[in-house]
């Protein structure tokens, strides 16, 4: 035990500068994520809006995520990860600020396209910089203490995010802890965070891809196929024929396309399930009775909870597997959401909701980190940006599916219906991967027994890693809850999510 802490020590402070700036950036931005969580739904319905409302609201801003998502992958080839980062998080806060000033359902939806453009630009790009900007041996424990640092400090934003409205309730004369006002107050804090989040950003240095030709090679596509076996074309014995040249190529093609589109599969489905359950978590405590401060530490409980699974989360993908992992995790959440949607009162759901955020979101680092390395290093912002996008426009059809249902029926509907689909992509998930994930498993353990080196000391960002513990896709991404915003490509309904 005292062998694994020493060593995940050594790990975390071999990260780079820029590694260590982002981490602060991402922190700054989870503080705002955490208040948003707690106070953004309520807002809204103290506006005097309607649940179905506040579907189309952040359905609206998933909607513009997912159209973004691409545009947001191209920027960043042209300019790198690190400035469109910067504005992804100055179009963010824009939209943030318009949302805590704005009361009008107009003024709303604007605010809320314009926050969806900004995150579209963060969770596009976090992967990928993540990845660039560690070693193959580093880059699971970045992922790992990014999302784990992002889930406490979220901690933290949820506990104000509570709290905030009843201190300006009780400091300012004439307003209520539950006025819009209070709300708004607490909501321009979250800003001044996401604000402040650029700052780190503004320090950093762009990172160069390392590695080139062969080395680029994904892990996905190693091994795959043999040349000699496609249109018939004999390549044995390293013959560069063009006919050689196409068959690889279009086999290579087809094999990465199919590659991505079981990831998009199966967040797709996850995403439209959480649509419909997890923006109305804080309205859904609120009908029962509690106050902002109790949703507040109910929130806080959830991201402490989560953030004790994804510590222990690298330690389950080394034994059991990636694949694994983050199934049966997903799986054993939803008996909780099925208590959460057939309970009466906050004694039976407080404590279902703690346990199921744990359980379902504590392995979206290992998920994120399988699928970076799963594929090819050009096809990493290509993957999270499809991934992103699909996501986003599953969550936007779930939220505007759930607000309507909550509207006519109460939460039970939604909530069950999400626990069916979290199944079905916990299973699909498990059919298209499992094999996959043995096979990277044995080349990453045979890569950490001969690390290649280049002239900086470490591997180029394409190769497995050397341990099978790999955690963290959306480092930043998780960051995606900004203002209501669906959270990202990666299989987590929030960092900020939830």
């Amino acid at each position: 035990m005292r062998g694994a802490v020493i060593s995940y020590a050594d790990k975390v402070r071999s990260f780079s500068t820029n590694a260590r700036l982002f981490l602060l950036s991402t922190a700054l931005g989870s503080l705002q994520s955490g208040i948003l969580q707690v106070v953004l739904a309520l807002y809204v319905v103290a506006l005097d809006h309607g649940r179905d409302f506040l579907g189309v609201m952040t359905g609206l801003g998933a909607l513009v995520t997912g159209i973004v998502s691409l545009p947001a992958a191209a920027v960043a080839r042209a300019t790198g990860h690190r400035k469109a980062l910067l504005v992804g998080t100055a179009i963010a806060a824009s939209g943030a600020l318009g949302i805590s000033l704005s009361s009008a359902r107009t003024w709303l939806l604007l605010f809320q396209g314009i926050l969806g453009a900004g995150t579209a630009f963060i969770f596009v790009n976090t992967p990928p910089f993540l990845a660039e900007n560690s070693s193959d041996t580093e880059r699971t424990y970045l992922f790992s203490v990014n999302s784990t640092m992002l889930l406490a400090v979220a901690v933290v934003g949820n506990f104000l995010g509570g709290t905030l409205p009843n201190v300006f309730g009780l400091a300012v004369p004439g307003w209520a802890s539950s006025s819009p006002a209070a709300f708004r107050a607490a909501m321009l804090v979250g800003v001044a965070f996401i604000a402040a989040s650029a700052l780190p950003l503004l320090s950093m240095r762009e990172a160069q891809q390392q590695g080139g030709g062969a080395a680029s090679e994904g892990p996905a596509l190693a091994g795959k196929w043999s040349p000699g076996r496609v249109s018939g074309a004999d390549c044995s014995g390293g013959s560069e024929g063009v006919g050689c040249r196409s068959a690889r190529g279009a086999r290579s093609g087809r094999h990465r396309l199919r590659l991505m589109g079981q990831f998009v599969t199966t967040s797709a489905i996850m995403s439209l399930g959480a649509g419909m359950m997890v923006p109305f978590l804080s309205v859904f405590l609120a009908d029962k009775g509690a106050s902002s401060s109790f949703i507040g530490a109910v929130f806080a409980g959830s991201m402490v909870m989560t953030m004790l699974g994804t510590v222990v989360a690298p330690a389950l993908a080394e034994r059991w597997g990636k694949v694994k992992t983050v199934a049966l995790t997903q799986i054993a959440s939803t008996p909780f959401l099925v208590a959460m949607a057939l309970s009466g009162n906050l004694l039976l759901a407080v404590p279902a909701m703690l346990v199921r955020s744990a359980l379902m979101n504590m392995s979206g680092p290992v998920d994120g980190s399988f699928s970076m390395e799963a594929v090819d290093a050009r096809d990493r912002a290509v993957l999270s940006s499809l991934r992103g996008m699909s996501w986003n426009l599953a969550w936007a059809g779930g939220s505007v599916l759930g607000g309507i249902m909550i509207e006519r029926s109460g939460y039970a509907a939604p909530f069950l219906v999400t626990a069916i689909l979290y199944l079905a992509s916990a299973l699909l998930y498990v059919l298209f991967f499992s094999k996959l994930d043995s096979r990277h498993s044995g080349r990453s353990g045979q890569a950490s027994q001969s690390p290649q080196r280049g002239q900086s000391g470490r591997r180029g960002p394409s190769g497995p890693s050397g341990s099978s513990d790999h955690t963290g896709h959306t480092g930043r991404a998780g960051y995606t809850g900004h203002a209501g915003a669906a959270p990202r490509g990666r299989r987590s309904e929030w960092v900020r999510s939830q």
